[in-house]
């Protein structure tokens, strides 16, 4: 007789359904662009998505052409599935949490953002931060908000109620223009005496000549409520030691700093940002970076906080980052997102 065909014996471990999410666009190909990566407005009123090339040059992965039409996309950052290990790159646009590949994006049709006009962002997980880089605009832009649990159906906008610390921005100038995130695992990575924080890290704009007047704005994550409860401003300097200013002059006499990627994966972790005025790619050196107990400010009255005076920060040119043909000196020109578990070639 034939053989009978088995059936196999039943799992005991029920097989995942898929999560249910409000977007529908592909993952991003992390294998294919490991290296730190923007979203450029073009001069032709576009917006592209580019990568860093070995000799520093930005060329293109693809056109975002579900943006083409508006002037307001920014805060882009990159969220990272961590059942899956895929990437999905999101932005705002409109004022609205969107998620974007190559030919479509996918916008929360919920509640809008808090804070109009958002221009930075960063991921932690399933949580989406973002504020205004100049922190003024508007009642709300004196604040880091958060769309919490992102790749749930239903997502939760932060509201002004869920506020625990206004930043005074004047401690660092105003002008943090992008967020990298740093997230630790039982050991310290920023010297605050938490082995398990996680935080934002923005740098402020820099006078070339006045290698002190930059400052590192580093927000701190409750992990209770995933909100910002409060933040260190600390002095920094750039190391220029490896820049040759011969093949590479500084042609602007100040910068933004309006692309910030973070990195974790066997190598380590690595937090660079990129120089609005294209002077180059600067490396946070993560041991510089100690904060002391009284430097962290907390509460809704900004008027008592004040700048960290003991600790300074360095960090360290690391190569070039040039956008052939396109000005990223202003607002909302340019963000930075990357896989954060790829390996960049920097």
């Amino acid at each position: 007789p034939p053989p009978v065909p088995t059936t196999p014996a039943p799992s005991a471990v029920p097989t995942p359904s898929p999560t249910r999410r409000w977007w529908r666009v592909q993952p991003f190909d992390c294998a294919a662009h490991p290296n730190p990566l923007q979203l450029i407005k073009t001069p032709d009123s576009g917006f592209r998505v580019q990568e860093r090339g070995v000799d520093g040059v930005f060329g293109d992965v693809y056109d975002a052409a579900a943006f083409a039409t508006s002037n307001t996309v920014s805060a882009a950052a990159m969220y990272r599935d961590e059942a899956t290990g895929e990437h999905f790159a999101f932005a705002s646009f409109g004022n609205r949490l969107c998620a974007f590949d190559a030919g479509d994006q996918d916008c929360w049709q919920g509640s809008k953002f808090r804070s109009s006009g958002a221009n930075l962002a960063a991921f932690i997980g399933s949580t989406y931060y973002y504020t205004r880089g100049d922190f003024g605009g508007n009642k709300n832009a004196d604040a880091v908000h958060a769309v919490r649990d992102v790749d749930k159906y239903e997502p939760y906008v932060s509201t002004d109620a869920d506020v625990r610390v206004r930043v005074k921005k004047n401690l660092f100038g105003g002008s943090v223009f992008d967020l990298a995130a740093v997230v630790e695992r039982g050991a310290e990575v920023f010297e605050d005496g938490d082995v398990d924080g996680a935080y934002l890290v923005g740098l402020g704009r820099q006078h070339w000549s006045r290698t002190t007047e930059t400052r590192l704005v580093v927000f701190k994550i409750d992990p209770a409520t995933r909100l910002v409860d409060r933040y260190a401003v600390l002095r920094s300097a750039l190391d220029w030691t490896n820049k040759d200013f011969t093949a590479h002059p500084r042609v602007e006499s100040r910068s933004n700093f309006g692309a910030a990627f973070s990195y974790e994966n066997a190598a380590g972790r690595r937090v660079v940002f990129a120089s609005s005025a294209q002077w180059g790619l600067f490396e946070l050196d993560l041991e510089t970076v100690a904060i002391p107990s009284a430097c962290w400010n907390a509460g809704l009255d900004a008027s008592v906080h004040v700048a960290c005076p003991e600790s300074e920060t360095i960090l360290r040119y690391v190569g070039e980052s040039t956008v052939p043909d396109t000005d990223l000196t202003s607002m909302w020109k340019h963000d930075g997102l990357n896989c954060v578990d790829a390996t960049p070639e920097l």
